[in-house]
């Protein structure tokens, strides 16, 4: 019996590492930081803001239509809830690992 529990134990686990995997790769395809806009003279400029380590850098966007402002921020709150799906992942395959050790 404990052999059939450690079995399905060892497959969640690999489950799990495989989905932190595809989570992680995924997470690159989407735009780094949050979208910032600037008034300048009546128009509206966008910049993404990112940390790179101690450094706060902004990478100019210029002017975009309401659809890719749309897009920028639908990405970017995906990106959010991926991470969040990340860090449940990670602490699914914490708890895998402890119970694998017993």
């Amino acid at each position: 019996m404990a052999s059939i529990v450690k079995g399905v134990l060892q497959e969640e686990l690999a489950r799990s590492l495989a989905l932190k995997k595809k989570y992680e790769e995924k997470l690159n395809d989407y735009p780094q930081g949050y979208l910032l806009e600037r008034k300048r003279g009546g128009n509206v400029y966008y910049y993404l803001s990112y940390r790179e380590g101690e450094r706060i850098l902004q990478k100019y966007l210029g002017l975009l239509s309401p659809e890719e402002v749309k897009k920028y921020k639908d990405q970017i709150k995906d990106k959010r809830a991926l991470k969040k799906q990340l860090a449940d992942v990670k602490t699914n395959i914490k708890y895998l690992e402890r119970l694998l050790k017993k």
